[in-house]
């Protein structure tokens, strides 16, 4: 059974809450490694509303009602994307892409998970579910009722080649209520799991398990997680770089709390992949493995990319060499600042006012009086 996150302590200094949320509230994300002492300060300034260094108890009541008691209300899903036979072992195998990556070794931590079923709202395993005259599908491209552009009309066309619309064109497998369209058998199915199929549109592709390819047809997935009241999703399976990617593009776009399953997936090219982590570290999405999975579900730690989506804080993806971590080391990513943006800045402004809002009320005016202009100059925290 989960642990909730117990309340932060009043009269917490910098660096007594560093450790605090270090210890019990921040887990590893794999694309981006711990917060630097920059990113916490602005955390802790966020709540530090009259700058003396220390969250008074007011201070410290506002960080759990923001921030902690929301943790422990976040209820959970794990998403299992198309672990399919055609994809671990049939003619479209993963591990005869470029990356020579197996999923069979993927079912290990994915089963694990699996067991533990019970520690999430929710199991989801979503399918490639394509009816027998699919566009996809290599052996029918040539059919009467679509039409190809002039050049591949003139190119001999083989499995896997991309025609013009980008759809790549695939054997015929994969379809509805065949041996290679089921799940693979060591693959444990969740006791009360729901089951969302994709694909089955003719004309259309589905990569990722909320919406076809083509942005018209909707799955149930969104219904099912919004019916259940269920904010946080972890996204596994095959491929990595395709549909598992796709999907958990769709749900950051959705402002589900959304993270990637590393160890549980399995991809085709280390290129495209890496491609597809660098989208998705865009949109919010954290890369972790069943270890962190495990950190959520048995203690509520969660990736700081989560933290700063909670609190209303953008995130610093440019990490500079020269910040001082001390004890407090963390990877060096590139990319341009996301608190230089004019949007990101009002957003985190209007968050301070609304701390400040609520601190007033639970001081009855007395004891807190920042005004507007003030709150405006602080939130705008040195970078």
């Amino acid at each position: 059974m989960a642990l909730n996150l117990e309340d932060t302590p009043v009269g917490q200094t910098f660096d007594q809450f560093c450790d605090y949320v270090l210890q019990n509230v921040i887990s590893d994300d794999l694309s981006t490694g711990s917060p630097t002492e920059k990113e916490l300060k602005r955390l802790f300034n966020l709540y530090d509303l009259d700058r003396d260094g220390v969250l008074s108890s007011t201070e410290s009541q506002l960080l759990n009602v923001n921030l902690i008691h929301p943790i422990n209300a976040l209820r959970s899903a794990l998403i299992v994307v198309d672990f399919q036979n055609d994809f671990v072992a049939g003619s479209l195998a993963i591990k005869n892409g470029a990356a020579r990556q197996d999923p069979i070794e993927a079912l290990e931590p994915l089963n694990h998970l699996l067991e533990r079923s019970d520690q999430f709202k929710r199991i989801i395993y979503t399918l490639d579910w394509h009816p027998s005259n699919h566009i996809s599908f290599f052996e029918h491209c040539r059919n009467s009722d679509r039409t190809l552009s002039k050049e591949d009309k003139l190119r001999k066309l083989r499995p896997f080649d991309t025609v013009v619309d980008l759809l790549g064109v695939i054997p015929n497998t994969l379809c509805a209520e065949v041996m290679g369209a089921e799940l693979c058998p060591d693959l444990i199915r969740a006791e009360g799991a729901k089951y969302v199929q994709k694909g089955s549109q003719v004309f259309v592709d589905a990569y990722s398990g909320f919406v076809d390819n083509q942005g018209q047809y909707r799955s149930e997935l969104e219904p099912i997680l919004r019916e259940e009241k269920i904010e946080v999703l972890f996204i596994c399976g095959l491929a990595l770089d395709i549909c598992v990617a796709a999907t958990a593009k769709d749900a950051a776009k959705l402002k589900f709390l959304t993270a990637v399953i590393t160890d549980c997936s399995k991809g085709l090219t280390h290129e495209h992949m890496d491609e597809k982590n660098e989208e998705l570290r865009s949109l919010n999405v954290a890369m972790v493995d069943s270890v962190g999975v495990q950190a959520f579900i048995d203690s509520r730690k969660m990736p700081w990319r989560w933290i700063c989506q909670l609190v209303g804080l953008p995130m610093l993806d440019a990490r500079s060499p020269s910040d001082k971590l001390h004890k407090r080391e963390s990877l060096i990513c590139n990319g341009k600042s996301a608190f230089n943006d004019h949007h990101a800045k009002t957003h985190l402004e209007a968050s301070k006012v609304e701390l400040v809002k609520q601190s007033n009320t639970l001081n009855g005016d007395k004891q807190t009086k920042l005004s507007s202009n003030q709150q405006f100059k602080d939130s705008v925290i040195a970078v």
